[in-house]
């Protein structure tokens, strides 16, 4: 699919999404924000090839704050565990960029081997060799020093799926869905929602899997929560992903397929997010007022994965990641609760990887 023409230095309006669910952030974020980096930054170093005294690839990862991202959409996270997962914020961060640096988004046979390889690596087949591999397999390790026996085995079999998803993805996939359903279905695995929210399970300490996979509603509930997580990153990601010829956000689809102008499609899809959230807490609420309100874990679930909500999107308002530049908000709300005007500007995303896993893939130029 061709990207329909958007030109740089148009000007959106940024619409309004306001959320009603309360935000917050775990409570020892400022505290260990030091560790997270000092883990993370000689790994970085090494997968981008930079020195201790000149890193500006590294430090614009740890810029973005993805970390921040876990603080708010895991804001109970049990504190023994919170460092593992602040790790996996960060190394999961990278290795979506690594899918869609330029030099693995257009080379099939490459994305597809750097799948295999990093599944065979996640599942300790073959030893990691590259920066990123060691990256990958040191995070992993500190999960499996606080075990939940089976709800690590469903985020290794999610992270296999996820994989295979990554690898087998087409420039042209947008055009096979027929409307936004088909889409969000799509997403809820290939923008890492489900491995997301499984991991929501294992930072609380509970395990609810074969109760989500035995009642609609439960199912219902994390998908709607996945989709709103979707539907905001589209509106304030599809910027950074235009310059890099990504294809698969709900933008190009409604003005690909649906003729819409680039500010209607983000107006519906910011209507689309207020009115799942709202679905949401209906369905939470039915689902609290039932039998499994009783349960000890559904509850604590549910409240868990609630934050995601306002978390998210907190986390995309202000962070380098979508803007250049950490942005300082003026407000404490989750969402944008007055439109604002955006100037869509080219950016600087210099992401080079210099050691790449053993696949005869070349860094970006």
């Amino acid at each position: 699919m061709t990207i329909p023409a958007v030109e740089f230095g148009t000007t959106y309006q940024l619409p309004k999404i306001p959320i009603s669910l309360p935000l917050e952030c775990h409570p020892d974020l400022e505290r260990r924000e030091p560790d997270f980096n000092a883990w993370a930054r000689p790994y970085l170093r090494n997968h981008f090839g930079e020195s201790v005294d000149h890193c500006p690839q590294t430090d614009g990862v740890l810029t973005e704050r993805e970390i921040l991202w876990g603080a708010m959409v895991y804001p109970h996270c049990l504190p023994e565990r919170f460092f593992a997962l602040e790790i996996a914020m960060i190394w999961l961060t990278v290795m979506d960029d690594v899918f869609t640096a330029r030099t693995v988004q257009t080379d099939k046979t490459s994305r597809v081997a750097l799948a295999q390889r990093l599944s065979s690596v996640f599942d300790g087949s073959v030893p990691p060799e590259s920066s990123l591999e060691r990256m990958f397999v040191a995070g992993m390790d500190l999960t499996h020093q606080h075990p939940s026996v089976d709800v690590q085995s469903r985020i290794v079999r999610r992270f296999q799926e996820l994989l295979e998803m990554l690898g087998t993805e087409s420039d042209e996939t947008i055009t096979t869905f027929n409307n936004m359903d088909s889409y969000l279905e799509y997403r809820r695995v290939n923008l890492f929602g489900i491995i997301l929210l499984t991991l929501t399970e294992w930072a609380v300490g509970i395990d609810v899997g074969d109760i989500i996979d035995g009642d609609h509603n439960l199912q219902t509930a994390r998908d709607l929560v996945i989709n709103h997580m979707i539907l905001v990153n589209d509106i304030f990601s599809f910027p950074k992903e235009q310059q890099h010829g990504e294809t698969m956000n709900s933008v190009w689809f409604l003005v690909g397929q649906q003729d819409l102008s680039l500010q209607e499609s983000l107006d519906k899809i910011a209507q689309l997010a207020i009115e799942t959230e709202a679905r949401f807490l209906a369905i939470r609420d039915q689902i609290l007022a039932g039998p499994l309100g009783q349960h000890p874990d559904v509850p604590k679930y549910l409240r868990e994965i609630g934050h995601a909500i306002p978390g998210n999107s907190r986390y995309h308002r202000q962070s380098s990641r979508y803007f250049g530049a950490t942005r300082e908000l003026p407000d404490a709300d989750p969402g944008p609760t007055v439109s604002e005007p955006i100037i869509l500007y080219r950016r600087e995303f210099d992401y080079k990887p210099n050691d790449m896993p053993n696949l005869n893939i070349s860094a970006p130029k």
